[in-house]
């Protein structure tokens, strides 16, 4: 332990007092005395090649070099203050909360408070969130064939599929078709519907109710051929009643639609077709869609509460100049990249849900298009394969992100361009690569405008959260990124911060801890970084140290190259493979208040002429095998793929 600081080696759990826990010089099979010259990236190879031995340091660097005494204390240099974890409890209602036996993790909501798993549900039922197993979709079944409960002094008009004779009067009397029962029916009439099949068109015309004995044993689908069931300019209400298959659509234009324990079962086109209209859904289920589940034009307004989704071959929700509200629905994908597509003008409230599947939730959307994401689980089911993508908003929406979970996806769980992400209490874990190689948590691009509160990256492949080009401006506060690794297929990267192209970003109260090769990265002409109260420790080696890059296995925590601008105020760097501090091809890094102790070199610099002292304004630097070194050791690529 650094006396008065607090400080412990991370990496063996000892506590030091004035020796170095690295005094071999040689960490994780890197011997500091080995290093090459070599400047440029490492997938690049090196030219002309020298040993550089550990004594060709700076000299009069003006903070301790090698073998000189470390720099003393100062009352001014405070440890900066530990960021604050996600806050994802209380959880929404029925929701089982998930404490966690790691004092630096956060409690989590799990939706499915019986198993821990979805259930599949036999027809008629439904798995919501908050519920412990499947429940009926609407009401339960009668004892008898006609639905119970019907409001008394109702006008009624009577149905049972196949029936003859009847003049719709009454239960013993009925028509035999729903299309006689709404010619029959007069405005706001209830057409009671026995349990059967009825496999006709259905078409609307005037206010009525078709309400279903219940939704396991009324079903309106095709015959020969596929029909359609239409309402225009009504306000029509549906109770416990299943449409399709062979169904074109439930295509709703103008009006009102209400509808309460409906199964959408095998549309052939979108489940729900609103156009123009208002409508409130709840108790609903669809399942085999080929089209999109909800599809919204023409200042359409549709809130549902209690959907289950369980198949579409097209986007979950087409939106376009409407608005769409769902709360408690879990949703198990498309087959189709983009789960959520949206036009000029479309807005989207997604509360307390679940998207399970594998399917990307890609975002096409408009340029004043938003969506708003609470209480949210993102997951792939547990023993299959990571979901593909999390959230992906390339086209300029307006996202907000509040206690969302995202686990086991492949490729990016947030992907932010041209538009804004504001992100409040997020959590990413196990991020693996797609296709394309590619596993981030945070992906922020293209000249969006970006806010994380209170973040939590565990466990990608490849980048915890970067940043990339010019106008791409993130402001991060409190946010945790950890084991970050290398990718399995060449052992490159495992960064846990990458700012680039001429991003900016302000850092407040960030632990970046044991990542790989380098933990926070910024480089290239333009890229800016104001880091307060910043801990990176524990960076490890990258994952091909032992096969096609050793001795060039970096280990380093906090970088400026090619031009880059880094200001650090309030920090700890301590315990990283190889150096702490980077400073290399133009770089730029003002450090002021601060602890660099535990690395094998505490500040690395490879820009002739640069000032040490811009590294030393209050700085301790305690307990590195040299505090100071100007040796040109390898760098990392500095730009990671898009």
């Amino acid at each position: 332990m650094v006396e008065g600081s607090g400080f412990e080696n991370r990496r063996t759990g000892n506590r030091t007092r004035g020796s170095n826990p690295f005094s071999s010089a040689v960490r994780g099979g890197v011997a500091l005395g080995a290093f090459a010259v070599c400047v440029g990236a490492l997938a690049g190879g090196c030219g002309d090649d020298a040993p550089v031995g550990p004594g060709a340091d700076a000299g009069d660097a003006g903070v301790g070099v090698d073998g000189g005494p470390d720099s003393g204390f100062d009352a001014d240099v405070v440890r900066p203050a530990e960021p604050t974890l996600p806050i994802m409890t209380p959880c929404p209602p029925g929701w089982r909360e998930v404490a966690s036996p790691n004092p630096d993790d956060t409690a989590t909501c799990d939706p499915w408070p019986g198993t821990g798993v979805r259930t599949d549900c036999p027809a008629g039922e439904a798995h919501f969130p908050g519920e412990p197993d499947c429940v009926v979709v609407g009401d339960p079944c009668p004892a008898g064939d006609f639905p119970e409960g019907l409001p008394a002094g109702a006008s009624v008009v009577y149905a049972r599929a196949g029936a003859t004779g009847g003049d719709g009067t009454s239960m013993t009397t009925p028509f035999g078709t729903l299309a006689e029962a709404l010619t029959a029916a007069p405005a706001g009439a209830i057409v009671a519907l026995a349990k059967g099949t009825f496999a006709e068109s259905v078409t609307v015309v005037r206010d009525v109710t078709l309400w279903g004995a219940c939704a396991a044993q009324t079903r309106v689908r095709s015959g020969a051929t596929p029909v359609s069931f239409i309402s225009t300019g009504a306000h029509l209400v549906i109770r416990n009643l299943t449409v399709g298959p062979r169904v074109l659509r439930i295509h709703v234009v103008g009006g009102v639609l209400e509808a309460h324990g409906l199964v959408a079962d095998g549309i052939t086109g979108n489940a729900f077709d609103i156009d123009g209209a208002t409508g409130t859904l709840d108790d609903v289920a669809a399942a085999s869609t080929v089209g999109s589940v909800l599809s919204l034009t023409n200042s359409a307004d549709v809130t549902v509460r209690r959907l289950s989704v369980t198949g579409t071959t097209d986007s979950l929700f087409a939106v376009i100049a409407s608005r769409l509200a769902i709360s408690d629905f879990s949703l198990l994908g498309t087959e189709r990249e983009a789960g959520l597509s949206f036009g000029t003008g479309a807005a989207l409230r997604l509360e307390r849900g679940y998207f399970g599947g594998r399917a990307a939730m890609t975002l096409e959307a408009g340029s004043d298009s938003t969506v708003t994401m609470r209480d949210v689980v993102l997951r792939a089911p547990p023993g299959g394969p990571p979901r593909e993508d999390g959230l992906l908003a390339p086209t300029g929406a307006r996202v907000t992100l509040e206690r969302v979970d995202f686990e086991n996806v492949r490729g990016v769980a947030v992907l932010a361009g041209i538009g804004t992400v504001e992100a409040s209490d997020v959590i990413v874990r196990n991020v693996s690569p797609n296709t394309f190689g590619i596993a981030r948590g945070f992906a922020l691009h293209e000249g969006s405008r970006s806010t994380l509160r209170r973040v939590l990256v565990e466990r990608a492949e490849e980048i915890g959260v970067i940043v990339d080009g010019t106008g791409t401006m993130a402001t991060i506060e409190d946010a945790w990124v950890r084991d970050t690794e290398s990718r399995a297929s060449d052992g490159m990267f495992g960064r846990g911060l990458q700012i680039q192209s001429g991003a900016h970003v302000v850092v407040t109260r960030m632990r970046l801890e044991r990542n790989r090769e380098v933990s926070a990265l910024v480089a290239s002409v333009g890229s800016q970084a104001t880091l307060r109260d910043v801990i990176v420790t524990a960076t490890r080696l990258r994952g091909c140290v032992t096969t096609t890059c050793v001795g060039a296995g970096a280990g380093i925590g906090l970088a400026s190259y090619f031009g880059a601008r880094v200001d650090v105020e309030r920090f700890e760097i301590s315990d990283n493979t190889l150096v702490g501090l980077q400073v290399a091809r133009d770089g730029e890094l003002d450090a002021r208040v601060g602890f660099v102790v535990q690395n094998p070199i505490g500040a690395n610099i490879q820009v002739p002429g640069y000032d040490p002292m811009r590294l030393s304004d209050r700085v301790i630097y305690r307990d590195n095998e040299r505090n100071l070194d100007s040796t040109e050791l390898p760098l990392p690529a500095f730009e990671a793929p898009l």
